[in-house]
């Protein structure tokens, strides 16, 4: 993702960004505890872009800002998911959703 426009990004849980108490990929991930007959659900909460100063929220990017965000996390994800497939996560999950 870095090379992508020359920027680093820190990855780290999203509790050391601002208080948090969960997010829907943390409720989707769970719902194997309470029912084991369920796949898991891997997920990730992105968030990206730096302060915009023309508008009062600073997650709303500049068109350049958005631009330069879609090339760096598609880099990212694109990682990813050929990780993923290369370890096979998921994948007794993804043959058992072909058998149903």
């Amino acid at each position: 993702m870095d090379a992508a426009v020359g920027r680093h990004h820190e990855v780290q849980q999203s509790a050391y960004l601002y208080p948090t108490s969960g997010a829907s990929d943390d409720y989707a991930f769970s719902r194997h505890f309470s029912d084991p007959s369920l796949s898991k659900i891997h997920g990730f909460t992105v968030e990206f872009g730096f302060g915009n100063e023309e508008v009062d929220c600073p997650f709303y990017p500049t068109a350049q800002q958005y631009h330069d965000n879609m090339l760096e996390t598609n880099a990212g994800f694109m990682e990813y998911l050929l990780a993923a497939s290369e370890i096979g996560v998921a994948e007794d999950d993804i043959q058992n959703y072909h058998k149903s």
